[in-house]
Order: C-alpha cells, then sequence, then structure tokens
C-alpha cells in the first residue's frame, strides 16, 4: 500500500485489556463506521495504560488542583485513542477535555471552576451546559410600559453604583415618584461560600473584605437580608449593620446541611398583618365561624417557602430567588410608591415583584448576563406571581386538611 493510501485508510488499531473493553470499543467504532482492529496490549500500550491511570490516581488524591490534570489525561487519551480497563471514565476524561478545548473562554472558565468539588461536578455542569443549549431562546418579551417605567437596571460593581444612587437620580430616573417615599435595600447577596457557577464574580472573597463589602452595602440603611443565620450573628452582630427589629426563619426541602436561611430586618420593620394565610385547625367550632365571617389569621414568622431547584430553574443563575418569597417580603415591609435598590439583583425575581406590586425598584449587578435577565422578567413576572399564589394557595389549603 502506497502511503497516499495509508493515509487515506480508515483502518484503527487499538489495545484492549479485557473482553469487556473489546466488546465496548466494537459498539464504538461499528456506530463510527469504521473498521477496526484489536489486539492485546504491546509493551508500549501497556505502559501507556498504566501511565494514565496513575495520572489519574495522583490527580484524584491533589483534587483543588485538578484541573490541568483531567485535561491532560482527556488529551493524551484523544491523541492515542487509547483505552485502558477503566473505560467509561476515561472516555468521560476525553470528553471533558474535548469540552474545553472546544469552548469559549467564559465557558471555559465557568467548567474550571468546578474542579475543585470533584471530577462528577464537572460532568454535571457540562451536562447542564448541554441542556440549556438544546432549549430554543425564549421569544422576545413584551414588557408593559407601566413595568418598565418603575424598574431600572444597572450594570457595575455596587459600591461604585450606590453613591450615584442620591434622590436627585431617583427623581431624574423615575419622574412619576410621589413626593415622599422611603428608600430599602432588599437583597439576596452572594454567601461567599465558593460557590461556582456566577458569571463575573468570585464567591470566595477574603472574610474580611466580604464582611466590609456587606456592611458598606447594608450598614445604617433600611435593609432586608436573606442569608444564613449563623452568619448574620456572627459576622454582623454587634449592631454592625444597625438595629434588627425582626427576623423570619425561611425553611425548605433539600438534600444540603442546611434547610432554612434567615431573613433579618435592620432598621425597619415588616407588618405581618398586612398578609393571611388561613387557620390551621380548621375543624374547630370557632375557627369555623371565624372563617364564615372571612376572617383569616396573620401571617406567621416562619416561612415555609420551596426554594428554587437546580433542575428546574428558569433562568441561567446559580441562585435564584423565589417569586413567594419577594412577593411577601416587599408587601410586609413597603408600601406602594416606595423604592427598593437590590445592590446584588443577580436574575431580578425582587426588583422585578417590586415593580409589578407598584413599587419602584433599581437592581445592581455586575454582570451584564444577569443585568439582561433581569430586564427581561418584567415580562414574565405578572404570569410568576400568579403562578406561585396559586400553588401556594394549593399547598396552604392541603396543609390545613
Amino acid at each position: 500500500m502506497t502511503a497516499a493510501a495509508k493515509r487515506k485508510a480508515t483502518v484503527t488499531w487499538l489495545a484492549y485489556d479485557s473482553q469487556y473493553d473489546r466488546d465496548v470499543l466494537t459498539k464504538i467504532f461499528k456506530k463510527a463506521k469504521a473498521d477496526l482492529h484489536l489486539v492485546k496490549p504491546a509493551v508500549d500500550d501497556a505502559a501507556f495504560v498504566a501511565e494514565v491511570e496513575a495520572k489519574l490516581a495522583g490527580a484524584e488524591r491533589k483534587q483543588a488542583s485538578t484541573t490541568q490534570d483531567f485535561i491532560d489525561i482527556g488529551r493524551m487519551l484523544l491523541e492515542r485513542k487509547a483505552i485502558g480497563k477503566r473505560v467509561r471514565r476515561l472516555q468521560q476524561y476525553m470528553q471533558v477535555a474535548e469540552a474545553i478545548d472546544t469552548a469559549d473562554e467564559a465557558t471555559k472558565t465557568k467548567i474550571s471552576s468546578f474542579f475543585p468539588q470533584g471530577f462528577d461536578a464537572v460532568l454535571n455542569e457540562l451536562q447542564s451546559l448541554k441542556r440549556r443549549a438544546k432549549k430554543s431562546r425564549l421569544a422576545p418579551v413584551i414588557i408593559p410600559d407601566d413595568l418598565a417605567a418603575r424598574m431600572r437596571i444597572i450594570q457595575g460593581d455596587c459600591r461604585e453604583v450606590l453613591p450615584m444612587i442620591t434622590e436627585p437620580y431617583i427623581r431624574a430616573t423615575f419622574p412619576a415618584i410621589k413626593d415622599a417615599f422611603e428608600v430599602f435595600r432588599i437583597s439576596d447577596p452572594p454567601y461567599n461560600q465558593g460557590r461556582p457557577g456566577y458569571d463575573g464574580y468570585d464567591d470566595k472573597m477574603p472574610e474580611d473584605e466580604y464582611r466590609n463589602m456587606i456592611i458598606q452595602v447594608y450598614g445604617g440603611q433600611r435593609s432586608v437580608i436573606i442569608h444564613y443565620g449563623r452568619v448574620i450573628i456572627n459576622k454582623f452582630g454587634n449592631g454592625v449593620l444597625g438595629e434588627c427589629l425582626k427576623d423570619v426563619p425561611w425553611i425548605y426541602n433539600n438534600n444540603l446541611p442546611d434547610q432554612h436561611r434567615l431573613i433579618a430586618w435592620f432598621n425597619c420593620q415588616p407588618d405581618l398583618s398586612r398578609l393571611g394565610q388561613p387557620y390551621k385547625n380548621q375543624k374547630d367550632r370557632r375557627i369555623i365561624e371565624c372563617m364564615k365571617a372571612g376572617h383569616e389569621v396573620r401571617l406567621y414568622d416562619f416561612w415555609y417557602i420551596e426554594i428554587v431547584k437546580n433542575v428546574s430553574k428558569p433562568f441561567d443563575h446559580p441562585c435564584v430567588l423565589p417569586v413567594e418569597l419577594a412577593r411577601r417580603i416587599i408587601l410586609v415591609t413597603t408600601n406602594p410608591g416606595d423604592l427598593i435598590v437590590n445592590a446584588f439583583c443577580g436574575s431580578g425575581t425582587i426588583v422585578a415583584v417590586a415593580a409589578a406590586l407598584g413599587r419602584f425598584a433599581i437592581g445592581i449587578d455586575i454582570s451584564e448576563k444577569y443585568c439582561e435577565i433581569a430586564r427581561a422578567r418584567l415580562g414574565t413576572i405578572e404570569r410568576e406571581l400568579e403562578a406561585c399564589q396559586e400553588l401556594g394557595a394549593a399547598v396552604v389549603g392541603e396543609a390545613a386538611e
């Protein structure tokens, strides 16, 4: 056979190490419609497989610095087309290496941020990226003019943007705002736990820098902060944000170590009597009479609201806040015509709900991608509010029965 003919041939020689490997390789190449010759491993092939296995074992031991090791394994396999005993696992390394080599810089950074959590976390993120890529883009949303006039989204670092939000700026931005209004800073800030997946933000700042940022954003302001209770107590206690006048546990089901967070009101106070909920003991004679009269019990100061699960997140953001949670906070804390500022607006839940409920809202985020998501929420937020209230009524009704 001539050299040219050899280059055109579609015959692949691969070493196999077991009958299982032979069967898997045969299926792979059958699908690719390529000729395959399988041979028992020669000395150099056995050495190659041993090298991969050793590199793999070392990479998994190092865990926090495995990015380059895993990619190198994948590239070795892509070049040699050799698969050892751990066929399925090694194929996954090939997929990750190929995905990183063909991705844009932003996607490479996002994928790489998952390596400290282990290789399975990387595979899950790749699958998530593929699912999102398959979803067809939503049709352009139609934003009602009255909602658009009540919300502004600003891209930038909140520490630089907040000083610019003065009363002249507010009145120029919202000509319809009333003469007397109050400003509230309501946020579900990043938790500084090293959570991967944020666009344009590192969720692992030095502790002192993170604490100073939160104090700079919320200190002395009418603020409502959603965070883990131990963090609020340990990092932001002793009046550094002002006086905490109320706290409400937000309770939910999940498989993580914590099944609740704390909603804390600093320098302001909610009025829970503004919202009602059905009585618990609906078979009690006195309760029956109250229900006949159309009465409800005031909203309790512990809230069961399901989190937005990873598998059902409708927006490309790692921490989407439930619409019902934002609705309750806004209605019991503010009045129509007040201004709500979210310094970490993310997917825009709080500011969009505020605008839909007759408040004015300013959202700030360092990511332009999240700013675009937040702006588009105005086109869907009214339907989202209707859906969450219908679901909430059904759940409460079942609990009462």
